[in-house]
């Protein structure tokens, strides 16, 4: 029935508009007044935009600074974090490279997405042909030019090797990535276990599950 078609178009929306307002208030806090007078956070089509909206506002009423540290401490706390920053454009984006900050236990998180096929805390964060690409084998063992060290590479990920590998010896089942200047990290699916190196004077290890 024509009537039954009518109900199921989506409401109007502005999804640039949505991120504006977000995006305002982590480049000034004194937006979330302005904002909180005019929008609820009903009001956000995306229940992405609405989560981070209200712990925005939540984070204001405690008189605590909103910016992207704070904001996303709060949401892992609640465990709100992956479905928060499940964004399609983040999902379908082609990067070529990216710098990352975060901390040891949350980048033993992250590889831990990979350990368990593309899933964290029961939450689909990566399809599993993903996760295949980036640990299977793309280049075999041989000198990188810039690193001046033989390494095996997947889509995104430097595997280890069973005689020769920035992770040492017997660690053919390993996975990482070498971070800025003198950052490391990896991964080992045999033990289930997520070790983070930060710097060379100051190592986590972060266990996986």
């Amino acid at each position: 029935m024509p009537g039954d078609a009518t109900l199921e178009r989506p409401l109007p929306h502005n999804l640039e508009a949505e991120r504006s307002i977000l995006g305002a208030i982590l480049l000034d806090n004194h937006a979330l007044n302005a904002a909180i007078e005019k929008v609820r956070s009903d009001d956000f089509f995306l229940p992405q935009h609405r989560q981070i909206f209200e712990r925005m506002v939540q984070l204001g009423e405690k008189q605590q600074a909103i910016d992207i540290v704070t904001l996303m401490e709060d949401l892992s706390r609640r465990g709100e974090l992956v479905q928060a920053s499940n964004d399609e454009r983040l999902l379908t984006a082609i990067i070529p490279s990216a710098n990352v900050v975060t901390t040891a236990n949350e980048l033993a998180r992250f590889y831990e997405i990979f350990r368990r096929g593309g899933e964290l805390d029961g939450v689909r964060v990566m399809r599993p042909e993903t996760v295949r690409n980036a640990m299977t084998e793309q280049s075999h063992l041989e000198v990188d030019l810039s690193l001046g060290f033989p390494t095996r590479f997947g889509y995104g990920l430097m595997l280890g090797s069973q005689l020769l590998s920035l992770y040492g010896r017997d660690t053919q089942h390993a996975f990482g990535h070498l971070g800025f200047t003198n950052i490391l990290a990896w991964a080992d699916d045999k033990p289930p276990l997520t070790p983070v190196a930060e710097t060379p004077w100051q190592g986590r290890w972060g266990k996986g599950g």
